[in-house]
């Protein structure tokens, strides 16, 4: 095969250095994104409102090779989007 198609990558996308914020990113479809995203090299900032789901979804990701952080907060509490947020930058 020859063009685009034949060349091989690690990954389909690469994002490395590139941050992505992931809400809802403990659980289901949310989960599988922040992990496909660090798997391409994007380091992720999880934002979801259980820390104990918070802490497996960067456990997962970091056993994969990955890096992430969590914020613990409610997304439609503005202020707790502004804190998480500011946590996020500062990591």
């Amino acid at each position: 095969m020859t063009g685009p198609m034949a060349q091989t990558r690690a990954h389909p996308m690469d994002l490395d250095g590139k941050v992505a914020i992931v809400t809802g990113g403990n659980r289901g479809i949310g989960q599988a994104i922040a992990a496909g995203l660090a798997a391409a090299g994007c380091q992720v900032a999880i934002l979801a409102r259980d820390s104990a789901r918070n802490a497996e979804a960067v456990a997962e990701i970091a056993a994969r090779g990955g890096t992430a952080i969590a914020e613990t907060c409610d997304v439609t509490d503005t202020s707790a989007l502004a804190r998480a947020m500011s946590a996020t930058m500062r990591s």
